[in-house]
């Protein structure tokens, strides 16, 4: 391969293996020479720690389908430097020409073949994406064991550290990794080894950065003063310590004898609270805590326990993630009403070119939802996301992009104005079980867009169809929704929004049965029928059993 690149060239060692030698911030989407195969490794060569975490963001080899899993080296002057992108880094060396690192990258390159891992060609759309690159990234190296650090800036106090590098990077939700690493131990993939510790939770947010602070009982207020009880063994006399101050002595209030020796005059059973804001006298405050990360309020009874633990990758498992036969649904199979992206825009395109019922449908309604953070940057579309709007608008069809929910209504012919605002109302609705699942401080906008038949440029509304609005006509706040305690997963949030009564079947959803709307409720008239037969059955075994027992 020839190239004459400013900060990128080739060095082939004495394996034969090509290592792509940067010391330079270059074009990573140049596919002239950037591109998977045209190098079995790389290596950072540059002393700017912050450039070469800018490189580390866009190559590294989990994310980076260019470098998907291959050997990454950097320059020894970088070692503690880096933060949590020490964990996708090989080694630290001055020199990659060497034996040393020519072994290190053969055995890497080797374990990689022997498992059948595969490069990366796609996008990561999906929470579940990155987790899987992230284990299949473990499996390449043969590290099976993910253990839990005390990292002071960690999310949830406890982080494996590798997974806390892509959180930072907004990859995915706490809440959405606690769902994965259930199913996994459900199904054999990981097995605990240890257990570490058990820690609480926000319930809105599941962060660990709490405060926690005793609160009247009454009033709420944390301005409280607080005094030890005396009882007074000989009278029986129990009131607070400052009844008993006299002259810096003593004194029972009661019957007026000095209390000298504890344990043998008195004791000291409790304190006494006193409420400075209204004057309330208690003994048990209530114990609150304070997210210091969305700011929640919680009675620490309603605190989200979370059992942390080292854990393994299983053998089985390690086969299973290393050819992507991993056993949890894809919201692809699972939901019917949910559409790849392709798929959608091979649709929509037919449905302007008026390929397909041309008599029928006179346009589609389509509605755009995406989350801005505190900076007004897009955020990723979660599963959790997906997942709780194909539910929700279970007779519509749903699909999504990294950055942007759409969910389509077709209008049909004689009813399109009546469909299209039921389908606006469903969406305002829906919106507020959505922003369940956003982060505190986040916005989330939608608006809507019709399409029809037409659109003249159908290559330029193609590309419009994948860009964020501007603006947006309705915007929902993370502080507007309601939130349940457990929104660890869609069906939870759903279940809460709709009742108790109901039940959320575990089958698939389908476009034509909302299962939204399948409930479990025993009719009045039938429990009572239902519950007469009981009683009668369980008359007639007693009455029986009693005949026998007097005969004998």
């Amino acid at each position: 391969m020839k190239m004459n690149i400013d900060g990128f060239r080739i060095y082939t060692n004495t394996y034969g293996h090509r290592i792509a030698i940067i010391t330079n911030f270059v074009d990573f989407s140049d596919k002239s020479y950037f591109y998977y195969g045209a190098f079995d490794a790389v290596y950072i060569n540059m002393s700017n720690s912050h450039l070469v975490t800018a490189i580390l963001k866009r190559i590294n080899p989990v994310t980076c389908n260019e470098t998907s899993y291959l050997p990454l080296f950097v320059s020894k002057r970088m070692k503690g430097k880096l933060g949590l992108h020490d964990y996708v880094i090989d080694d630290f060396v001055d020199d990659p020409t060497t034996i040393e690192v020519a072994t290190k990258i053969e055995d890497i390159l080797r374990n990689i073949k022997e498992r059948g891992i595969i490069p990366e060609d796609k996008f990561i759309n999906t929470s579940s994406d990155i987790f899987l690159r992230i284990y299949r990234y473990k499996v390449s190296r043969n590290d099976f064991i993910m253990k839990p650090e005390l990292v002071e800036k960690s999310a949830t106090g406890y982080s494996y550290p590798l997974l806390a590098l892509f959180h930072n990077l907004d990859y995915y939700h706490l809440r959405e990794h606690f769902s994965f690493e259930q199913i996994s131990y459900e199904k054999g993939i990981f097995r605990p080894l240890r257990f570490v510790n058990k820690i609480h939770l926000c319930p809105k947010c599941q962060h660990s950065h709490l405060l926690y602070y005793e609160t009247c009982p009454k009033c709420g207020s944390s301005e409280l003063h607080i005094e030890q009880m005396i009882h007074h063994f000989a009278c029986a006399n129990i009131s607070a310590e400052s009844t008993y101050n006299l002259g810096g002595q003593l004194v029972c209030p009661k019957c007026h004898e000095p209390l000298r020796h504890i344990g043998v005059d008195y004791d000291r059973p409790a304190s006494l609270y006193s409420c400075e804001n209204c004057g309330n006298n208690f003994i048990s405050p209530v114990t609150k805590a304070s997210c210091t990360y969305c700011g929640t309020e919680t009675n620490v009874k309603e605190l989200v326990p979370h059992d942390v633990f080292e854990f393994e990758i299983t053998p089985q498992g390690a086969e299973n993630i290393a050819h992507s036969l991993y056993p949890l649904y894809s919201i692809n199979s699972y939901f019917d009403n949910y559409m790849s992206f392709y798929a959608f825009r091979n649709r929509l395109k037919l449905l302007i070119e008026r390929k397909i019922n041309k008599d029928q449908i006179v346009g589609l309604v389509l509605a755009k939802i995406w989350t801005l953070d505190e900076n007004g940057r897009t955020t990723v579309v979660t599963d959790d996301i997906v997942a709780t709007a194909c539910r929700v608008f279970s007779t519509n069809k749903v699909t999504s992009t990294k950055h942007i929910l759409y969910i389509n209504c077709t209008l049909y012919q004689g009813e399109g104005q009546k469909q299209l605002d039921e389908f606006k109302n469903k969406v305002i609705e829906g919106a507020k079980i959505l922003a369940a699942f956003i982060e505190p401080g986040h916005t989330q906008h939608y608006t809507f867009e019709i399409v029809g038949d037409k659109i003249t440029d159908i290559k330029a509304y193609m590309q419009h169809l994948e860009l964020v609005p501007n603006q947006a006509g309705h915007v929902t706040t993370f502080e507007e929704a309601e939130h349940p305690m457990d929104i660890s997963s869609p069906e939870a949030v759903i279940k809460h929004f709709l009742g108790v009564n109901k039940k959320i079947s575990d089958a698939p959803v389908t476009a034509d049965v909302p299962k939204i709307h399948d409930v479990e409720i025993i009719d009045k008239k039938s429990f009572n029928y239902i519950s007469w037969l009981i009683m009668i059955v369980v008359g007639a075994l007693a009455a029986i059993i009693g005949s026998y027992l007097w005969l004998v």
